[in-house]
């Protein structure tokens, strides 16, 4: 039983979940997750597909590394375009992550678009988390 990665909010309350991973075992790769992204106010939940998806162990492990502030933003999204991230951080070590779920299946779908606001101590948790998430059981 995989763990899911639970990254809260330090504001607003909101969480993102990944969750439900399935693996496809010829491979060794993991094929799709389910992301929630919800608060008192809204909530959305959508499988995911993660075909070329480890970029989003790239993007938690260079938030976590760059704990001290970056330029610029740092993105990740997924070949479908239904979940994507982006981050920002300033030198007092805020991080802002902008969460996006959407429907891609049919033209004119549901979209929620959520901002979590993050500390610099809480990226190397998720950083791990994340990372054990993608990793193949008994890898």
């Amino acid at each position: 039983m995989f763990e899911p990665v639970v990254i809260k909010c330090v504001k607003a309350g909101a969480v993102l979940k990944l969750f439900n991973p399935e693996w496809d075992t010829r491979k060794k790769t993991l094929e799709s997750f389910v992301v929630t992204l919800e608060s008192k106010e809204f909530s959305a939940t959508r499988r995911v597909y993660a075909n070329m998806s480890e970029h989003f162990v790239t993007f938690f492990e260079k938030m976590a590394n760059d704990w001290k502030g970056w330029e610029g933003e740092k993105t990740a999204e997924s070949l479908e375009h239904d979940f994507q991230l982006s981050a920002n951080c300033d030198s007092l070590g805020h991080v802002s992550l902008k969460v996006i779920l959407r429907q891609t299946s049919v033209p004119n779908g549901w979209r929620l678009e959520a901002a979590l606001m993050l500390e610099a101590g809480q990226l190397d948790s998720v950083a791990d988390q994340v990372h054990r998430f993608w990793t193949y059981p008994g890898k």
